[in-house]
């Protein structure tokens, strides 16, 4: 966890001294000092009013394995999982397992079953991310900025995935073949630490096949995933009218599908430098001036980012959850038959 932080620290270290060098920042004050005080409250509790949204979406997917949970402890334990997402390099890889883990021990379920769950929540947010970024590469592609084998490109590495990962869902021998491999690998980390995994993953495979047929559930889940991304489109626009920069609700819909392949580069923690920079980069190409669109993203990234690392580090502390999890991840990547109740 002390390696996350110092990287963490690295980044903004880095992303300061490019502001710095590109515009300044007393430039960038005072463009921030011009907010409408009166979109403050809003633009503040919109991350968390989404990620209220996100608790109801999980909420369903849980229910449609079976698994009830109330809508205040899933909250609870998505907004400390987005903590650790934020902070690892890789957005939404860092705090799956853990707020998996941390669900599984509250509602006393297997860590399998609720890792289920976001298994299917990954398909849903997916598939509500993945028009967004199709509209943004589009857009680009329009504007000549990329020509269409590129765009192609990025579509195939974007979909690649999801594809493998449904067919060895989808195929048993399959997921029989895959799971005995990664099970010969992680034995030669810790002998006999993926011992049962085949077992596992044929339990993973029944609990994915159960949420399919709750087909009700699902369909609710993807309209709450898209009603998502639309609130996310809406702060981004409110952030930027409260700044005077009017750039509609279709250039927030394109800087943040850029946004969200940006921020899938496992370089820096949250996607840090690159996010701003290709984002940055797009507002110029829509016309927005140098200063008022760093201004635009830094805000943005304040609100949806940082702000929601503090909240959740303090909501972690009031309900006694330690970052220190160097006990628990070890309890958590014993696979096979042995379950966190025990």
């Amino acid at each position: 966890m002390k390696k996350i932080f110092i990287l963490l620290i690295a980044s903004m270290i880095i992303l300061a001294i490019i502001l710095q060098q590109w515009i300044g920042f007393d430039a960038l004050m005072r463009v921030m000092l011009t907010i409408n005080p009166l979109f403050v409250p809003i633009i503040l509790a919109m991350p968390f009013l989404t990620l209220l949204v996100y608790s109801f979406r999980w909420k369903y997917i849980l229910k449609s394995m079976d698994i009830d949970a109330k809508v205040s402890i899933v909250f609870r334990y998505s907004l400390i999982g987005a903590v650790f997402n934020y902070i690892t390099p890789m957005m939404r890889f860092g705090g799956e397992p853990i707020k998996a883990y941390m669900l599984a021990r509250t509602i006393r379920r297997h860590k399998r079953d609720v890792l289920s769950s976001l298994a299917m929540d990954s398909v849903i947010t997916f598939l509500s991310l993945i028009w967004l970024v199709y509209f943004a590469t589009l857009s680009l592609s329009m504007f000549n900025i990329l020509d269409w084998f590129t765009l192609w490109a990025i579509l195939t590495v974007v979909l690649l995935p999801l594809s493998v990962g449904g067919y060895i869902v989808y195929d048993k021998r399959a997921l029989d073949y895959a799971s005995r491999g990664i099970e010969k690998l992680i034995s030669r980390i810790k002998p006999g630490l993926g011992r049962g995994l085949p077992a596992d993953m044929r339990k993973f495979r029944e609990n994915i096949k159960k949420s399919l047929k709750r087909k009700d559930l699902l369909a609710k889940s993807l309209a709450i995933g898209i009603a998502e991304r639309l609130m996310e489109i809406l702060t981004l626009y409110m952030i930027f009218l409260s700044l005077g920069v009017d750039i509609g609700l279709t250039g927030c819909a394109i800087v943040l599908g850029i946004g969200i392949l940006a921020g899938g580069v496992p370089l820096l923690p949250g996607g840090l430098v690159v996010y701003e920079s290709s984002t940055i980069f797009v507002l110029a190409i829509l016309g927005v001036g140098l200063v008022p669109a760093t201004s635009g993203i830094l805000l943005w990234r304040f609100v949806s980012y940082w702000l929601v690392i503090i909240v959740g580090i303090i909501y972690s502390w009031f309900y006694g959850i330690s970052f220190s999890l160097q006990k628990k991840r070890r309890q958590f990547f014993k696979f096979g038959s042995q379950s966190i109740l025990s």
